[in-house]
């Protein structure tokens, strides 16, 4: 990798540390402003070479429905009264960050349920 490259990518480290919000577009700005002109698809690339992304709000894509849509609790909580009595699941997606961390869940719910 080119020296010059090094030093885009990592005076675009320092400031994606300052402002992790700034995605391609405001990284622009700040290295025209630091004197390196980049084009965006340069600077989108090496951000996605260096795992870089913004962080900003995602789109709510479950929003939860009126109240005479929802399905009521089909368990009477009063009439519980022994352990094992009554199961619940839920399926929760959790979007691994890296390999390293994904194999080390992958291990502890293996290890711990068999």
């Amino acid at each position: 990798m080119q020296e010059s490259t090094l030093r885009i990518m990592a005076r675009i480290d320092a400031f994606y540390l300052e402002d992790p919000c700034s995605g391609s577009r405001r990284m622009v700005g700040d290295l025209a402003r630091d004197g390196i002109p980049i084009s965006r698809d340069r600077v989108r690339n090496l951000m996605r070479r260096m795992g870089l992304r913004a962080i900003y709000q995602k789109p709510r894509t479950t929003v939860p429905g009126a109240p005479s849509e929802r399905f009521p609790c089909l368990v009477d909580v009063r009439t519980v009264t022994a352990v094992d009595q009554v199961w619940a699941t839920d399926i929760t997606y959790i979007c691994p960050v890296s390999t390293t961390w994904a194999a080390a869940l992958h291990h502890s719910f293996v290890t711990h349920f068999n």
